[in-house]
């Protein structure tokens, strides 16, 4: 008998259930500590199926629940979103695992997969590409498809991607005379993409290290390497607007008599 099963006789979860399952599915918990958090979360996201947010107040908090939830619910895909750790226009390296980790989760609901995401507020509460914007940038390979080589590898480099000699590491792709390999941002292999002229002939997952294929791919979806996806358009606006603050702040130098400062960001 699974643990989260006994909660099933309890009439506080009956009326729980209900509650969400009514027109107003608001429902407040209060009295419960430690596990019993996780406990209840499993015993609900067991029923209800789909994919489920599920909010702790504090990164502490949000990885506990975490952990509990992996190992009640060995089913399901539950992930973590972690916080930035710097703000979004701070020039400041982060670690490239927690930005993987946040890609992952948004490409997963993006395609509609029932994920379980467990986030700290904090990590909620940032700003986003709208949705319609990355779902029109990520890129889709199928067996047997003609593609454009050149192209793809333009779609790459705007998804965020570096090119390298071999792929090492997630946010990589390299070309090898009719091979193109990628290694998703949120993906646990490399994959593959064999062409024979401009026809896909196989599509495989792969180790990066040992370079052994490890399966065969029907389809594939490229998500991207970056948290920021622009379109030409938005790349364009961005370009433009970065251009007349230079001339503002130019024209203050000139007026304060620093040419020296003006001439080098010419």
């Amino acid at each position: 008998m699974e643990l989260t099963a006994l909660w099933h006789g309890a009439p506080e979860y009956r009326a729980l259930r209900q509650g969400l399952a009514g027109v107003a599915a608001e429902q407040l918990i209060v009295g419960l500590q430690g596990s019993e958090r996780a406990y209840l979360a499993a015993a609900l996201l067991r029923e209800r199926g789909g994919a489920a947010l599920w909010l702790a107040p504090n990164p502490a908090q949000a990885e506990r629940l975490y952990e509990d939830l992996r190992a009640l619910l060995p089913e399901r895909e539950v992930l973590y979103y972690p916080e930035r750790e710097v703000l979004p226009f701070e020039v400041v390296a982060e670690s490239t695992e927690r930005v993987a980790q946040r890609v992952r989760v948004h490409a997963r609901l993006l395609l509609g997969q029932p994920a379980l995401v467990v986030a700290p507020l904090e990590a909620a509460l940032g700003r986003l590409t709208p949705p319609s914007a990355v779902q029109g940038a990520m890129v889709t390979l199928r067996l047997g498809e003609r593609i454009d080589p050149r192209a793809l590898q333009e779609s790459l480099l705007r998804l965020g991607y570096v090119r390298e000699e071999r792929v090492d590491a997630p946010g990589q792709y390299a070309v090898r005379g009719s091979i193109i390999d990628v290694f998703g941002l949120g993906d646990e292999a490399p994959v593959r993409v064999d062409l024979f002229d401009d026809e896909i002939d196989a599509l495989r997952r792969f180790d990066a290290e040992t370079q052994r294929s490890l399966s065969e791919e029907q389809e594939v979806v490229i998500g991207p390497a970056s948290e920021l996806v622009l379109d030409a358009r938005s790349s364009a606006q961005g370009i433009a607007a970065v251009h007349r603050e230079l001339q503002l702040q130019l024209a203050r130098l000139r007026r304060a008599e620093r040419v020296d400062i003006a001439a080098r960001l010419e």
